[in-house]
């Protein structure tokens, strides 16, 4: 394997995903892309209770360095997904696959603003008393870059006129062979470049314990939540060990 030949040299792989509308923006691809980089496809409480052998087994060891926003470019716009769905993402993601496996969301600014963090907080620091889950959010923001620039309400998503969207949508429900499956976010813009909405604002996606648990694939449970610590439940641990693909 290429990723072995090149870390049994020594050097650290580390990968960069781009965030992608119908592509791999779901909570359980992206959780299964990070996983499986890092682990390469065991779940991370199943490593706790392998022992050291199996633990280099199925070490892959790729780093999931960046999750990024994807960027306005010409003919691609239409696989941007929402810097808000992004976030919520990332902020169910975390305590929920390892640690390690989570990488930092980010968006590369356009006109040299470089990379901006896009990670989601728990701490409310302006006790705003907002939530990233419970408003939709607008389709544009003020951005303070590293460099002390301040963009004034940069956009994240493509334009497009209707006549634009409209025609966009017509080949590609040709293409695909039905209709109403290809949904893109766009801002829609009159003729003078004037905002007038953003296309497709879905219902933002919801997580619940149990809907994260079935999501991500978790079994073995302790107090309503994923089993950590195998010293908790050692004789569930070993039962489940011994019905999993891992016991051969």
């Amino acid at each position: 394997m290429a990723v072995k030949r090149i870390t049994s040299h020594g050097f650290t792989i580390r990968n960069q995903t781009v965030l992608l509308n119908h592509i791999n923006d779901t909570y359980r691809i992206l959780a299964e892309t990070f996983r499986r980089m890092f682990w390469l496809g065991v779940h991370p409480y199943y490593l706790l209770q392998l022992a050291e052998t199996f633990r280099r087994m199925f070490w892959l060891g790729v780093h999931p360095y960046y999750l990024l926003q994807c960027h306005k470019e010409k003919g691609i716009v239409h696989f941007i997904t929402p810097i808000q769905v992004g976030k919520i993402y990332m902020k169910h993601l975390q305590g929920w696959i390892s640690g390690i496996t989570v990488p930092r969301y980010a968006a590369n600014i356009e006109g040299g603003g470089g990379k901006v963090l896009l990670m989601p907080s728990g701490h409310d620091t302006l006790n705003e008393e907002t939530s990233i889950d419970d408003k939709i959010s607008e389709s544009y923001a003020n951005v303070f870059t590293w460099d002390h620039k301040k963009i004034v309400r940069y956009e994240a998503l493509g334009r497009a006129t209707r006549k634009e969207f409209d025609r966009a949508v017509n080949v590609m429900d040709d293409f695909i062979g039905r209709k109403g499956s290809f949904l893109p976010r766009i801002i829609m813009v009159d003729n003078k470049g004037n905002h007038l909405e953003t296309t497709n604002r879905t219902k933002l996606p919801t997580f619940e314990r149990t809907r994260k648990s079935t999501l991500l694939g978790y079994e073995l449970f302790l107090h309503d939540m994923p089993l950590t610590n195998p010293a908790d439940a050692y004789d569930q641990i070993e039962e489940a060990f011994g019905r999993s693909k891992f016991n051969r």
